[in-house]
């Protein structure tokens, strides 16, 4: 499978079938993952998961066997962060931002992000 090279790509999670509800399912997880290893597009592009308030839903821990984003996400990363993507025509300075919480809730609770103060203090940093 051959894909463009897109400078930027969103991908946004669903709710359950009832629409009402929200949880991870495992295996739309391992279907993103084989996506992504398949069509190998990570040798291609620099792909950057950032986490977000679904991808901790009920997670206990960061450690947890059901954290499925540290499982099977390209980027792995628990935590804002800064790239900057450098092309022949100038530089692009993402600034990805972690505000979910740990231990991630449950539902109605899971749509509440914090920055603690190292986070409010690393993100000030990067908007200078």
């Amino acid at each position: 499978m051959s894909l463009n090279q897109p400078l930027f790509w969103q991908q946004t999670d669903a709710k359950t079938s009832s629409k009402l509800g929200s949880q991870q399912y495992e295996v739309e997880w391992q279907a993103y993952h084989n996506i992504l290893k398949r069509s190998r597009v990570l040798e291609r592009t620099k792909w950057i998961d950032i986490r977000g308030n679904h991808d901790a839903f009920n997670i206990i821990s960061l450690e947890s066997v059901n954290n499925y984003y540290r499982k099977y996400s390209a980027t792995k990363k628990e935590g804002s962060f800064h790239y900057i993507h450098q092309t022949p025509f100038g530089s692009y300075s993402f600034i990805c931002v972690d505000a979910t919480l740990t231990p991630g809730p449950k539902r109605p609770f899971n749509f509440f992000g914090i920055l603690d103060q190292v986070e409010a203090v690393f993100n000030q940093a990067l908007y200078s």
